[in-house]
């Protein structure tokens, strides 16, 4: 009788254990057979469409941007269907089976819609949602700014695997608007393909349905507000090849000119190169116009002091040869970088 209320907890603990046993396996059973308990059939057909709305942001250095659309997940479930059932039903999406959909590379984002999802009387479930926030992507900017971007909006069951779960692309609702408000760049929808990502600590497989969203970026406001200016710097910085150079005064003024203006030009593009750890497109013809200004600069140094020290026509001469090596240099940067 003393050990009598051991025996009892122990007594209690070994049900309790038994219980959650077996409330466990009912559940992973009801899960893997997506709400169909005496189907064996894996994995479950899940048919999702993504409807691009608008994408308004991209973000260089985050490495991020913005988008809003709409997800909308169907498939079938056989304990939901009710012959009774006279109207579409309204449930909770967490009292029913569903595929456990997440965004993978979301950075911060929004859900719009109630999480419920529609139901017919013959077990057909329909989820939708309305998503907008901030995503992810990796962007290589060595081509800044004439690069070509992949803005990837990548739905992923949190929770099966291909195995268990089949994406498939609902090719009606996965489209977009024909108008974006992302100023900037030129948008492309891409085709939507599924796969299967690695997402877990034990490595294991998880369904993945992919869309690639392709933007150009427009050059035109790059070449009117970064190259063209930079290209006219560059060629005031050359005119001091067509000065005498006994006129030192003269050719020292234009090339100081062209020196602070260079600086004050690179202090006021600084919001427009992206502040990554390489070198991009734009930040090789910045720099290479920024030591041909200042080779020129230094050129006319040499040739001031050639002509003061009575070496006019050494001067004159090395004035000629700058003129082309100069323009020559300048074309083959423009070339490389620009062209």
């Amino acid at each position: 009788m003393k050990n009598e209320p051991v025996h009892i907890l122990i007594a209690f603990i070994f049900v309790t254990v038994v219980y959650l046993a077996a409330d466990g396996l009912a559940t992973g059973a009801y899960a893997l057979q997506g709400g169909s308990l005496g189907d064996d059939a894996l994995p479950v057909p899940v048919v999702v469409g993504i409807f691009v709305i608008d994408v308004s942001e991209v973000d260089d250095a985050a490495q991020t941007f913005r988008v809003d659309f709409h997800l909308s997940a169907r498939w079938h479930d056989e304990q939901l269907a009710d012959p009774d059932a006279n109207q579409i039903r309204r449930l909770a999406l967490s009292d029913v089976w569903h595929p456990h959909l997440g965004i993978r590379n979301r950075r911060s984002v929004e859900l719009l819609f109630p999480m419920e999802v529609e139901v017919d009387r013959d077990g057909n479930a329909h989820y939708r949602q309305r998503i907008s926030g901030t995503l992810s992507a990796r962007l290589d900017l060595r081509d800044f700014p004439f690069d070509r971007q992949v803005l990837p909006i990548e739905v992923v069951s949190l929770r099966y695997g291909p195995e268990e779960v089949s994406f498939e692309i609902d090719a009606k609702r996965t489209r977009s608007l024909d108008r974006f408000t992302l100023p900037g760049w030129d948008v492309e929808l891409g085709e939507a393909r599924s796969s299967e990502v690695q997402l877990t600590a034990q490595g294991r497989a998880l369904s993945q349905i992919e869309l690639p969203i392709h933007v150009n970026r427009r050059v035109a406001y790059y070449r009117w507000t970064m190259l063209a200016p930079l290209v006219l710097l560059v060629l005031m910085a050359w005119s001091v090849f067509w000065i005498d150079p006994s006129l030192l005064p003269s050719q020292l003024a234009v090339s100081t000119a062209s020196v602070f203006a260079l600086i004050a030009f690179r202090l006021s593009i600084g919001d427009l190169l992206p502040p990554v750890p390489y070198m991009t497109r734009g930040d090789v013809f910045v720099l290479g116009c920024t030591l041909l200004v200042f080779s020129a600069f230094g050129q006319a140094v040499v040739t001031g002091r050639l002509a003061k020290g009575g070496r006019e026509n050494l001067a004159r001469k090395l004035d000629r040869w700058s003129r082309w090596l100069y323009l020559t240099a300048f074309g083959l940067l423009y070339w490389l970088t620009v062209w």
